[in-house]
């Protein structure tokens, strides 16, 4: 290494004698400036990482946010669904259960009426029955058509009373002028009036019509 003098030595009058000089040591500006670079450069490669893994787990907390509002919304959802359906399975069959209370009343009411109805037709057919036993009590005048010698016939009280105010009429109408009869005032019991019934070629009499005033309805005696 080349020796220098040093100029101090030369001013002072200090002698001359050769100092060796030491290499110039590098600043410390310019040591950290080159140890501190290669820092500053992976530091700043790695800002961006870090913003980015940052940025991603916002995103995915964001996200996972999201997803459990979505998720509760959801379940809020379903909730509410199944709530409602249990409400109406509970109306349903609270209406079902009005509706089978309301058949049983209206069943037990048509088998009362039912029975009511079948009670009431056999109360008739008793009555019926009970009265069908009773003997029917005879007309107190009654009459028998005797058929005499040609044209002259006998109509005859049969009854256990007289008759009055007796008329007589053939049957059917056009052939009641082949009828004639004249009765007494009064016909008392197994006593006869005279009847002639005429022969013509056209209508026949068939039968008589007997009214007396002991009897409400007229008697229909067949001609035979």
């Amino acid at each position: 290494m080349p020796r220098r003098t040093c100029g101090a030595a030369q001013t002072f009058g200090v002698s001359r004698r050769s100092v060796p000089l030491a290499a110039p040591h590098p600043t410390p500006s310019s040591s950290f400036a080159r140890t501190a670079s290669p820092r500053r450069g992976s530091a700043r490669a790695r800002r961006p990482a870090c913003r980015t893994d940052s940025s991603i787990r916002c995103l995915y907390g964001r996200i996972m946010d999201v997803g459990d509002w979505l998720s509760s919304g959801i379940a809020l959802l379903a909730l509410a669904v199944a709530v409602t359906g249990l409400l109406y399975a509970r109306r349903s069959a609270a209406a079902a259960e009005v509706s089978a209370r309301a058949g049983q009343r209206s069943a037990a009411a048509e088998l009362a009426a039912s029975h009511g109805s079948r009670s009431a037709e056999a109360a008739e057919r008793s009555a019926d029955a009970a009265e069908a036993m009773v003997p029917a009590v005879p007309p107190p005048v009654r009459w028998r058509f005797e058929r005499g010698p040609k044209s002259l016939h006998v109509l005859r009280n049969v009854g256990e009373e007289p008759a009055t105010s007796v008329s007589v009429v053939g049957l059917p109408r056009d052939a009641a002028a082949l009828v004639q009869c004249a009765p007494p005032e009064r016909v008392s019991p197994m006593e006869s009036v005279g009847v002639m019934i005429m022969r013509v070629s056209g209508p026949t009499v068939r039968s008589l019509e007997v009214r007396c005033a002991e009897a409400v309805e007229p008697t229909i005696v067949a001609v035979t």
